[in-house]
């Protein structure tokens, strides 16, 4: 079972300061075997020439490991044509999003082309700055921007709709 969540909340020390909260297991499983994955993924400012990235975004994924890390190696290489380092992350990622499904679909067409078994993934995609924004990408480049709270995996409806109907 898979479950990656995603919440948008505060800082407690400062009200003001929007953060986008993943947290996601750390199994993956097949027919035949279970092993430990990482489910997270940073994506920072691949051009920033200062210490510290100007931007950058969490992602969850979940489905098959192989297809999203691809998708997510794209969306990145994307995003850092895309973003400059004065843009806000959370603007952006919410303006690009058509163009971020595109890429997430071309990577399943891909692979769906060649046969593959099963190459679906689901995607959420999480930046904080002025404001906090998360953005559900689907396998097929179906996305929409979530207001305060996300989950994807095969454990969505059993684990994380249940453990987010309490907050």
């Amino acid at each position: 079972m898979t479950i990656c969540i995603a919440i948008k909340c505060h800082d407690d020390d400062n009200k003001n300061i929007p953060v986008v909260l993943f947290a996601t297991d750390t199994q993956e499983s097949s027919a035949y075997t279970k092993s430990s994955a990482s489910k997270l993924q940073l994506i920072v400012d691949l051009n920033s020439k200062q210490k510290k990235s100007s931007w950058e975004f969490v992602v969850a994924s979940s489905g098959d490991a192989l297809v999203a890390d691809e998708a997510i190696r794209d969306i990145s290489f994307f995003l850092a044509d895309k973003i400059t380092s004065e843009d806000d992350p959370s603007i952006s990622l919410m303006s690009l999003r058509s163009q971020i499904g595109d890429i997430a679909f071309r990577t399943y067409d891909k692979y769906k082309k060649r046969g593959s078994d099963n190459p679906e993934f689901s995607l959420l995609l999480g930046a904080a700055d002025k404001f906090s924004a998360i953005l559900f990408v689907n396998y097929d480049g179906r996305n929409r921007e979530l207001d305060r709270i996300g989950s994807i995996g095969s454990g969505r409806v059993t684990g994380g709709e249940l453990i987010l109907s309490d907050f």
